[in-house]
Parts: C-alpha cells; sequence; structure tokens
C-alpha cells in the first residue's frame, strides 16, 4: 500500500500510462483501512479488498487532496462518493494484461 509520496507519483505515472495506452486501469483497495468508504456489498471480505476500475469513462469527478482520492461511481445504478486514502491502494493494473504495480502489505511504517 502507498504510504510516501514517491509511491503516490509512482501511482499516478502508471494510471497515466495505462489511460494513454488506451486500457482499463484497476485498484484494489484494502478494505480494513479505517478512512475507507465504499459499499459493503461490494467488499470481498475473504481477501478484505475491493477491486475497482477507475478508468475516465467508471468514475466522475475525481479529486486528489491530502493524500486521499475522492470520486464518484455507480454501484447497483446508485451513485455512491468513493473515499480511498492512498495509504489503502494495494495495487494498481491494467485490465487488459495485468501489468501494473503492487504497493506492499503494511502501509503503517
Amino acid at each position: 500500500m502507498l504510504e510516501s509520496t514517491d509511491n503516490a507519483r509512482k501511482f499516478y505515472q502508471i494510471y497515466s500510462d495505462i489511460i494513454k495506452a488506451s486500457k482499463t486501469p484497476y485498484i484494489i483497495i484494502d478494505t480494513n483501512h479505517y478512512a475507507f468508504s465504499v459499499p459493503e456489498s461490494k467488499i470481498d471480505h475473504v481477501k478484505d479488498e475491493i477491486t475497482l476500475s477507475i478508468h475516465t469513462a467508471a468514475i466522475r469527478g475525481a479529486h486528489y487532496q491530502n493524500n486521499t482520492l475522492k470520486f464518484h461511481a455507480t454501484f447497483d445504478k446508485i451513485s455512491t462518493e468513493v473515499i480511498v486514502p492512498i495509504t489503502a491502494f494495494k495495487a494498481l493494473y491494467a485490465k487488459e494484461d495485468g501489468i501494473g504495480i503492487e504497493f506492499g502489505e503494511d502501509n503503517s511504517h
């Protein structure tokens, strides 16, 4: 999971590369993170994570502030604000080929 500014820069560089290659960026998020907000029904409780498309066609109003990514996504036809601290990101990858980056297992240090 991300914890440093350098890792945040890596995230945005890889995200940009995925979009430029006309691929679909997905993030895997640690749902045990204290400040995480998504519909409970979408969480994989076995792995304690959720995988979300963050392609510009899938989300709206995305912005990054105070180490938190916020955007609106539609779940079961309901627009929902998603709030994800960057430290909760476990991985970013392209759906089409799986190429991306893992951010580690422990973000508390």
